[in-house]
């Protein structure tokens, strides 16, 4: 059912991905801007809109290099003669535009304002997301709408002892809670298009975007999401990505100078995406070679599930038994492109890696989490030298202990940045059906459902543990965001300068109820090892989320 499922869906796509393309989106862009240093060494962006050869439009930065003034020459006498200073716009008073992304790395932001893209807004701040850096999980910690099903749309749902169809779960849209409180989100059929005809797709989506931002024009905050984003840094490389971001920055000049100045804008990304091109992980192939038997249901001693839907560098695997787990580490540790697999274990986290083996330990409840690193046989995170220093420090207590910010602060820069709460946490907390196995591969290799490779090239992708997939950025025309942010912590960071409260309405989980009591049989026994389901309500994971995510 679930192979008639992809074959269904891939004939849907295909088709409506033909007729699509034919009729690419035409947004409406700002032109290019001119920059020049005045006599008195303001820098100063030089627009033509009327497009007769003179400027009637311009924008003064500040010492920073953001946008200051807008100055408009209405009457094209040459004089700039209508003038609004940002720094008299009350953000609680100005309309305001928050525009969320997926799949964007800080560093291509931050390369693109220092270019002099951007100047709209601050510099951007780095936001270090959760892991697995995938979407779902890392939105639904931004708006605080609880705890997804699964790590992506197809998962194993202990509560029914089967895995979940991730077609029929994606195409259902029945988990996409924290998407309620947006004004646009692409459809369903466009966003699986999207990961063949990005380009194309991206400026539909621009296009479509702003005309929902128009019909909306007596409300005074907008939100509007860019998925194609996600497939331009997957199918692109990150100079032709680069040339699509240049758009999305005239767009959002067109829609500040359509609105004479009088607007704010904040933007954000839910993780990053590293570029670095993509070689296959044979995962599935390397358990069944090593003679566990690869299932949809764990019944009997051998069965492990592997979900593969998206093309990403994370990995999952549930185990029907302790015996089970030690197998497939024994036989996955030695694949190139595995940069660390983790577990449950004595109800602490083991990490491994070729560098060796150590355990994350967590004392305390939510909100006072401490966490402690302790070696077994070698680094594989590669944080013992932090560790030393934050000893000396007296971060540490006694037996070697530290609140989450304190990790956060300490490891935020490393190549894995923040893991030690990062790992412990997918394996807890992140989603309600944790996996025994969590896997992070290297940049440059990729783990999901291979059909897709057909019809697509990436060139990078997300979803591991390293800098570039996990780091995204937060930036804002109405203040400049802290240095580093978590999910958890852009809604309050917002509310520090501008009331903003989304409107996500509470989640419907009768579907969930009927749907396991429509199965045909009786569930197969559950995983025997340690279960890290929440009992915490939850959001799932977003149904209509295009494959690659």
């Amino acid at each position: 059912m679930q192979r008639l499922g992809r074959v269904v869906l891939s004939i849907v796509i295909l088709g409506a991905g033909f007729s699509f393309f034919g009729c690419a989106g035409k947004p409406r862009l700002a032109p290019l801007a001119q920059t020049r240093t005045e006599q008195d060494q303001r820098q100063v962006r030089l627009f033509d809109f009327r497009g007769d050869g003179k400027p009637d439009y311009r924008e003064v930065l500040d010492a920073a290099g953001q946008v200051r003034y807008h100055e408009f020459d209405r009457d094209g006498d040459g004089t700039f003669e209508q003038v609004v200073d940002r720094a008299t716009l009350d953000p609680n008073k100005t309309k305001h535009l928050f525009i969320l992304l997926d799949g964007v790395p800080w560093s291509l932001i931050d390369q693109m304002w220092q270019e002099g893209y951007f100047r709209m807004f601050s510099r951007p701040g780095k936001m270090v997301s959760i892991f697995p850096s995938l979407t779902d999980p890392a939105y639904d910690q931004i708006f605080h709408c609880g705890v997804p099903y699964g790590y992506e749309a197809e998962f194993y749902d202990r509560a029914t002892g089967r895995k979940i169809d991730g077609v029929n779960f994606y195409l259902s849209q029945k988990n996409e809670a924290w998407a309620a409180g947006l004004d646009y989100r692409i459809s369903t059929i466009e966003d699986a298009v999207m990961y063949l005809w990005p380009g194309g797709v991206f400026r539909r989506e621009l296009e479509a975007a702003r005309k929902a931002y128009d019909r909306l024009g007596s409300k005074d905050q907008v939100v509007l999401y860019i998925l194609s984003t996600d497939g331009i840094c997957h199918m692109y490389s990150r100079e032709k990505a680069r040339e699509h971001f240049v758009l999305l920055d005239r767009w959002i000049e067109q829609i500040v100078y359509d609105a004479g100045g009088q607007l704010q804008v904040t933007m954000f990304a839910d993780h990053g995406n590293n570029f670095s091109g993509c070689q296959f992980v044979p995962v599935q192939e390397t358990l069944r070679a090593s003679g566990l038997r690869l299932t949809d249901r764990l019944k009997r001693p051998g069965d492990v599930v592997a979900p593969q839907f998206g093309l990403i560098n994370f990995a999952s695997v549930f185990c029907y038994s302790e015996a089970e787990r030690q197998r497939a580490v024994s036989a996955l540790m030695p694949l190139k492109g595995i940069d660390l697999i983790a577990w449950r274990a004595d109800g602490d986290v083991r990490v491994a890696n070729r560098q060796g083996t150590a355990r994350i330990v967590r004392r305390g409840g939510e909100g006072e989490s401490r966490f402690a690193y302790q070696a077994i046989d070698g680094d594989p995170l590669g944080v013992l030298p932090v560790v030393s220093r934050m000893q000396q420090q007296g971060l540490l207590d006694e037996e070697g202990f530290a609140g989450e910010d304190a990790w956060f602060r300490a490891t935020c820069e490393m190549p894995m940045p923040v893991a030690v709460p990062r790992v412990y946490r997918a394996l807890h907390s992140n989603v309600i059906n944790s996996s025994d196995l969590v896997i992070s591969m290297a940049d440059g290799y990729f783990y999901g459902d291979k059909s897709w490779t057909k019809w697509v090239t990436l060139h990078g992708t997300h979803g591991g543990l390293s800098y570039e997939s996990t780091v995204s950025f937060l930036m804002s025309s109405a203040f400049q965001p802290p240095a580093y942010t978590r999910p958890h912590e852009i809604l309050s960071t917002i509310n520090q300068h501008v009331a903003w409260t989304p409107h996500i309405p509470d989640v419907d989980y009768a579907w969930l109820d009927q749907y396991r009591q429509q199965q045909p049989d009786k569930p197969g026994a559950p995983a025997r090892i340690e279960s890290a389901s929440s009992s915490q309500p939850s959001s799932s994971q977003p149904a209509a989320q295009a494959a690659i995510r």
